[in-house]
This record gives C-alpha cells, sequence and structure tokens, in this order.
C-alpha cells in the first residue's frame, strides 16, 4: 500500500514538473546571464580594458535595440553564439561586466 501512494505521489510530481517546462522557446533577449539586472544602466566600451567609451549609457535592452537599429543587417545579442564575437563591454561598478556580441 506504501509503495503504491508513493508511486503516485511521484506520478503526480512528474507531472507537474513536465507541466511547469515553458511551451515557447525564450527571445532573443532573454539568453542574457540571469544573474544581469536587465534594468542595471552600464557605461558601454569598445574594449574590456574599458578605456574606449561609445558614448552610451544604457540598460542591455536598449544597447541591443540601438545597435540592431544603427547597424541593421548585423545580428547584436546578449550571449554568444556561432559566429558572434564580443562587440561591446557593459561596466558597472556593483554588477557583472555585460558583454554584446555581434557578427559585425
Amino acid at each position: 500500500m506504501k509503495k503504491a501512494i508513493f508511486a503516485v505521489l511521484v506520478a503526480a510530481c512528474l507531472l507537474v514538473q513536465v507541466n511547469a517546462l515553458p511551451t515557447t522557446p525564450p527571445g532573443p533577449d532573454a539568453t542574457i546571464a540571469p544573474f544581469i539586472d536587465r534594468r542595471v544602466t552600464y557605461s558601454w566600451y569598445n574594449d574590456p580594458d574599458w578605456v574606449s567609451f561609445t558614448g552610451e549609457v544604457s540598460t542591455v535592452n536598449d544597447e541591443l535595440t540601438r545597435l540592431r537599429s544603427a547597424y541593421s543587417g548585423y545580428t547584436f545579442s546578449g550571449s554568444s553564439g556561432a559566429g558572434l564575437t564580443a562587440f561591446e563591454w557593459g561596466y558597472h561598478a556593483s554588477q557583472a561586466t555585460a558583454i554584446i556580441y555581434s557578427n559585425y
């Protein structure tokens, strides 16, 4: 009897877990590392040493939008992928460095 109850509980837990999985893939900006707060304003630089300032201070999503409109035809993403290399580095004193990747 205990084994049957246990089996029913395990099956119910698995069913709940399967139903909790997302049904649609995340958007292109959802690939940004989860520990980076999307509302944080970064200073954007052209180099990883934070020497060449781009003149922009904005959130990751705002900078992605700006780059996509300024350089139409190129891909910009918050995560690396096939054919993408680091394009801009975002600096904020209390957050992890944000990197925008591109095929530019």
